[in-house]
């Protein structure tokens, strides 16, 4: 590291320093006044990504900002900031005096500004204040993990007083900070960061790039304000006038009062104007706004009046509406297929999305009524527009599964006040820079039964909070627990668990939950902070909610005996305090791997049982047989059975559960959650105070289904049922499921999904006892990875498999065209010439010949030699790609030869977000990789398309005999990982460029068109001086 102590700065004094410019070019402006705090100008995207409660504060001009504890703000690098030169400006206002930091901002070391990715490309400006003298210091950092630092002294910095800071950089390595009108202290030799701008993803002002749960943010207490960021060295005055951004202007031969198409009163007009002549169908999305009239609307009205939406084409000259359908009557033959994002249910604004169909500009009315209009949506069909919408099951009318995310874990009450029990689910992941576009934070589910008449439907999910608190981070373990906690009268929400322990105040406004005040939970002794389950529940009978945990204590290191204790609570009704020095034991049968016990007096005799459930997919019953009732006795754990005998099994792992009266019967039934992210529900049909009878389970609906493909899913998109359009086969983390498409690759219309079954039972390949390299708790796990090729020549596509252990499975298609059926599975061999390979920290022995890799990779089956026969590329057992060719014996029988290494990839920042494919990667941070390769850019050879934060593009820069890839950057902009995602190419609507899906953990399936991957997106304008009809 080089680095200029404060006391022996040189001062470079070159000419060039001396006449400070003002010449350069903004990139980037932004004065915070903007309610959303969008850029008032960027060359990039002026979109801010913020935490939820982050607020404007007095700034020096107007507003600025200050991020508090775990709050953030954050910009796009990508265009917004030029590598090659450039300066940012910028005013701070400290709150304190330093070196006198406030002990709520718990750092010595506060960043103001930061660029950062994991590879250590930074730069990063930190206010210092530890035992020495307060300063600024400019850290920098290139390639080699070599980095720079230029330290300036601020001992006159005072509480409240504005300061103007300045960073600039040059290429090779030229380097300056400078305050007000100070000289700047400059280095020529500095090093840094040289890449892609996008590569280095984000730009965080008031606190550093540690946006996650793993790392304390470091937080700037002051405000920031005025923004400027130039594409030229050494800027320190800004323009005399204010950029702002350019907005296109509506050509003035589009009319602003089109015919009115439909029977609602109110619409929105929009101009559309493709910028490319090279796509038939592009991608539209606008944001709209249906104002406050529609936002005071009750949320079955909003439901009512969803139906009345209805999207029109018109000329944008004549204003006359465009025909879609000749064979429909009336109005019915202009309405175009559409989508409305899910926050319309509960907030003014959405996101309108559509294709527009040719090259040449239109017109598009987006109508609605806040009154009954229509009784049904038109058209019913859901179209894939292309432009990162999530794929969705059945038409608009359908309901399916409730759909949380991975590891959706929940509690229920009457949230609404209305007299049923609706769902608040924490959706199980913490939001970071690579997973913003994934559904997460808190959300509630708003049980709609007694309206539609249907028995356990949901609305769709409305946002609760998404960012952590100013205490924690959201881990998504953590069960929220709906208690009153402190004892007004009003129900509150308990957050205990792995660095969150909190309890939250909350009021139901506006159609939601909304949390109005977060309490530390106080503790007598060590915080509970480690990977529990728990339960408010008054243990001992005194009137307040002790905690129960339940735990396994050294999860990963295969211990599977879990314990169980209370916690008394020994503080007030008002202001509970938890006793963690003198926990007792729970003397309760411990069952291996159950991790989720929930005390109930399940069998109506008057004292607490239990019930637990966890990573397997059992469920038992503890019986209270005696003792007292602060240290009963328990019989051994039996198995839950439903009323025809059969044990209960739930599909899928990690299992938490929820007792409570849901069909409010007068006694308890379960509901179920798991990694899947749906919920069960297993009815009680017994009657109040008798031994409960339960029923299969069933699972919660909702409204608007996701095509919920499981969770950490790896999509495949292929023609299975060879009927001419492209079906879906997903694998994930505990399921391999088909999703038949029953339109066409035009008009789509998913299937709910069917387990695949293989010699007549489903396909299952859990990890067993050995099986997993993250220990037995992972026994129920798959993670499976599906490919589909004609592996046997036979004609008829098959299944290949590999998954959590390494194996790769064969399912041989046994059916005929059109009606695919499949073998049992068998293993893949490989004709080894020697001692067969396999990853040296395996768990488990192989037996025989097969090919065992690092686990959960998806591979590929092609022709890679173009000899007519099926190929294998994977990554091989040391985690590097491997090519895999087949050949045939004397005998003539196929084989498959030991794999060759004949890739070389060239990627030194791909892991700028995420952390998939370490170098010389071990155990469970080897694999979990995805394989695309195709000819992506269309040059006759071969590329390859990994997963990242959602699909990276590598290209062939050399030929496929020694195919050399090198990283071009991910192919959209949306951030979709956190274990991985799952990218698939296919060209799905047949215009002769691949297009890309993605799986996610969410177990949702996003869908991006090349027209939106390539670009350039279709100027979108919407027409003002709208009347109402």
């Amino acid at each position: 590291m080089s680095c200029i102590p404060a006391n022996k700065q040189i001062l470079l004094l070159f000419c060039a320093l001396l006449a400070l410019s003002c010449s350069g070019q903004v990139l980037f402006y932004n004065s915070f006044e903007n309610p959303e705090f969008e850029a008032d100008y960027a060359a990039g995207t002026a979109k801010a990504l913020y935490h939820d409660m982050l607020k404007p504060v007095e700034g020096k001009t107007g507003q600025g900002i200050w991020c508090k504890p775990n709050e953030y703000i954050r910009f796009e690098t990508d265009e917004n900031i030029s590598l090659e030169e450039g300066t940012i400006l910028f005013w701070v206002k400290p709150n304190y005096t330093p070196p006198r930091f406030r002990q709520e901002f718990g750092r010595e070391m506060q960043a103001l500004f930061s660029i950062r990715i994991r590879t250590d490309h930074l730069i990063q400006l930190r206010l210092i204040n530890d035992k020495t003298a307060p300063r600024l210091r400019l850290m920098t950092g290139g390639d080699n993990n070599k980095k720079s630092n230029i330290n300036i002294d601020i001992p006159g910095w005072q509480k409240d007083q504005w300061h103007q800071i300045m960073i600039s950089w040059k290429q090779p390595g030229r380097l300056a900070l400078a305050v007000d009108d100070q000289k700047p202290v400059a280095a020529e030799d500095a090093h840094l960061p040289l890449m892609p701008e996008a590569m280095l993803y984000d730009m965080f002002f008031g606190t550093n790039s540690k946006q996650s749960r793993v790392f304390q943010m470091e937080h700037f207490d002051g405000v920031i304000d005025e923004v400027y960021i130039f594409d030229e060295w050494l800027v320190r005055d800004k323009p005399q006038i204010k950029p702002k951004a350019k907005k296109p202007k509506l050509p003035s031969h589009v009319t602003a009062q089109p015919d009115w198409v439909s029977e609602n009163s109110q619409r929105l007009n929009f101009y559309v104007k493709p910028e490319s002549s090279q796509w038939q169908n592009v991608p539209v999305k606008s944001d709209i706004d249906l104002g406050l009239d529609w936002k005071k609307l009750s949320p079955q009205r909003k439901r009512a009046a969803i139906n009345n939406f209805r999207l029109v084409r018109f000329d944008t000259r004549t204003g006359r509406p465009v025909v879609y359908d000749e064979k429909l009557d009336g109005h019915k033959k202009y309405f175009r297929p559409f989508t409305v994002t899910s926050e319309i249910y509960s907030a003014s604004k959405a996101v309108l999305r559509f294709v527009h169909a040719g090259t040449e500009e239109a017109g598009y009315s987006f109508c609605y009524d806040l009154n009954h209009v229509y009784d049904s949506p038109f058209p019913l069909e859901i179209p894939m527009v292309g432009n990162g919408d999530r794929l969705r099951i059945g038409l608009k009318t359908s309901i399916g599964n409730l759909a949380g995310t991975i590891a959706g874990v929940f509690d229920v009450g009457d949230i609404d006040g209305d007299g049923d029990l609706d769902i608040w689910l924490n959706s199980g992941t913490v939001r970071t820079p690579k997973c913003s576009d994934l559904m997460t934070g808190h959300y509630f589910y708003e049980n709609i039964s007694n309206e539609t008449g249907v028995e356990n439907i949901y609305a769709p999910a409305k946002l609760i909070i998404r960012d952590n608190t100013p205490t924690g981070y959201i881990s998504g373990v953590v069960i929220p627990v709906i208690a009153d906690i402190n004892h007004d009268g009003k129900d509150d929400l308990l957050m205990l668990g792995r660095s969150c322990q909190e309890w939250w105040e909350w009021e139901f406004i506006n159609d939601k939950p909304v949390v109005t005040k977060i309490h530390k939970l106080r503790f007598e002794g060590p915080v509970l902070d480690t990977e529990i389950k728990t339960f408010w529940f008054d243990w001992d009978g005194d009137g307040l909610g002790d905690v129960i945990t339940s735990e396994l204590p050294n999860i990963g290191k295969d211990e599977v005996t879990p314990i169980v204790r209370v916690y008394r609570n020994v503080g007030t009704k008002e202001n509970p305090a938890i006793d963690t020095n003198n926990p007792q034991d729970i003397a309760v049968d411990k069952v291996d791997l159950q991790w989720c016990y929930i005390p109930v007096d399940w069998d109506c005799d008057g004292d607490i049982d239990f019930i637990s459930s966890g990573f397997t997919h059992e469920m038992y019953f503890h019986e209270n047989i005696g003792g007292t009732k602060t240290a009963p006795k328990f019989a051994a754990a039996k198995r839950l059975k439903t009323m025809d005998r059969r044990e209960i099994t739930i599909p899928n792992s990690v299992v938490t559960i929820k007792i409570a009266d849901k069909d409010q019967d007068g006694d308890m039934d379960i509901l179920w959650g798991s990694e899947a992210g749906c919920i069960g529900f297993v009815e009680n049909i017994a009657g109040p105070g008798r031994m409960p009878v339960l029923r299969n389970t069933v699972y919660l609906q909702q409204v608007r289904p996701i095509l919920d493909a499981g969770a950490i899913n790896i999509p495949k998109l292929v023609d299975w049922d060879d009927d001419g359009d492209k079906d879906i086969i997903a694998g994930a983390s505990n399921a391999i499921v088909y999703f038949e498409n029953q339109g066409s690759d035009d008009r789509p219309l998913w299937k709910w999904g069917e387990d695949m079954t293989a010699g007549g039972f489903p396909i299952w390949l859990p990890a067993g006892d050995d099986g997993s390299v993250q220990g037995i708790e992972e026994l129920g796990w798959q993670y499976n990875n599906p490919e589909v090729a004609d592996w046997d020549g036979d004609g008829l596509k098959d299944l290949i498999m590999s998954g959590i252990r390494g194996e790769h499975h064969f399912f041989k298609n046994i059916g005929r065209k059109g009606s695919p059926r499949l073998a049992k599975g068998q293993l893949i061999k490989v004709d080894w010439q020697g001692e067969p390979l396999k990853p040296a920290w395996l768990p488990f022995q192989p037996v025989g010949n097969e090919l065992i890799t690092v686990w959960r990779t998806k591979p590929v089956a092609m022709d890679w030699n173009n000899d007519g026969l099926c190929d294998y590329i994977t990554l091989d057992h040391k985690g590097a790609m491997a090519l895999y060719l087949r050949a045939e014996d004397p005998n003539g029988k196929l084989i498959l030869k030991p794999g060759k290494n004949i890739f070389e990839i060239d990627g030194p920042y791909s892991q700028g977000l995420v952390w998939n494919r370490p170098e010389n990667a071990t155990r469970g941070r080897s694999g979990r990789t995805i394989i695309n390769i195709t000819d992506w850019d269309k040059d006759g050879d071969y590329d390859l398309v990994y997963d990242n934060v959602n699909a990276r593009y590598y290209e062939n820069t050399r030929d496929n005999q020694r195919p050399l890839w090198v990283d071009r950057g991910d192919l959209v902009k949306e951030r979709l990982t956190n274990h991985n995602a799952g990218p698939a190419l296919v060209d799905w609507d047949n215009d002769g460029s691949l297009d890309l899906f993605v799986g996610s953990e969410s177990g949702r399936i996003f869908y991006f068109s090349r027209a939106y991957i390539d670009g350039p997106a279709p100027t979108v304008i919407q027409i003002k001086n709208e009347e109402q009809k």
